[in-house]
Formats: C-alpha cells, sequence, structure tokens
C-alpha cells in the first residue's frame, strides 16, 4: 500500500486528534475497526477498538 492516511490519533497516543502518517510506517501495524455509541467518526468516551487483522502490500 501507498499513500499518506489520515490515521486517528487515539489509535496511537489515546487522543482524539489526526495526524498524517505515511503508509510505510503502517504496515506493521493492525488493522482496527472502530465504533462509537454515537457512530460516524466520533472518538470519545465508549468508543471500542476492535482488531481485525494487519495491513499487508
Amino acid at each position: 500500500m501507498r499513500g499518506t492516511f489520515l490515521v486517528p490519533m487515539l489509535l496511537l497516543v489515546g487522543c482524539d486528534r489526526e495526524t498524517q502518517v505515511d503508509s510505510d510506517s503502517l504496515s506493521e501495524l493492525p488493522v482496527v475497526a472502530i465504533t462509537s455509541p454515537l457512530g460516524g467518526q466520533h472518538f470519545g468516551e465508549g468508543t471500542a477498538i476492535t482488531f481485525v487483522g494487519t495491513i499487508s502490500d
């Protein structure tokens, strides 16, 4: 995979800010599905992170 992704910092440092991360640096990180009781892209209390696999080229 190539390109730039917007990755929620929640996955990296536990906050709700977003940062650009080069896809090469994501090659070893698990792919996650993020769900929230409020739906959409809301990250906050009650947010659940479910590991669903790993990124592969």
